[in-house]
């Protein structure tokens, strides 16, 4: 487990996974492109967990992009990053990486995490309208894992994320 860096605003979170690692790694592609995801809520990081584990996570993100995560809008693909393509890039841009999220696997990759980079953020926190948020940063340096438990209940039928 990494030493915590006390310069950075932390934000207490929450990661379910199947893979048992001690260090993150971000991931290529995701909702809101490359990155270290997790929730704020523990219930809801527990439906990742399944039969595996749920971290508690310090996350240190000093300049996050606070994005009201939407699913309403005209584009055929259920993705509440949709508004977040279409403020950060022109309108050419958001068309491309958008019909590529379509082509492939609904996901982004990391041209969102450069773009937010370029700007100054170092991560995002994303707040739903039910009020949900999930967090996330763009390097492992920004994460520190504080618990590992180990989960055994199984994923609940209404749970749909």
């Amino acid at each position: 487990m990494r030493k915590p860096n006390q310069l950075f605003p932390v934000l207490r979170c929450f990661h379910g996974t199947a893979a048992n690692f001690t260090v993150f790694h971000p991931s290529e592609r995701g909702s809101f492109g490359s990155g270290i995801y997790a929730a704020v809520d523990e219930a809801a990081a527990k439906e990742y967990a399944a039969g595996a584990f749920l971290l508690t996570l310090d996350m240190r993100l000093q300049n996050p992009y606070r994005y009201s995560a939407s699913f309403e809008h005209s584009v055929d693909l259920d993705s509440a990053a949709i508004g977040l393509v279409q403020t950060l890039f022109n309108e050419e841009q958001a068309g491309a990486l958008i019909q590529a999220a379509i082509a492939t696997d609904g996901y982004f990759g990391e041209e969102i995490q450069r773009a937010l980079k370029a700007r100054g953020y170092d991560g995002i926190i994303a707040t739903y309208e039910d009020g949900s948020q999930e967090a996330l940063c763009f390097s492992p340096e920004q994460v520190t894992i504080l618990d590992r438990q180990t989960i055994t209940h199984e994923l609940s039928a209404s749970f749909n994320p």
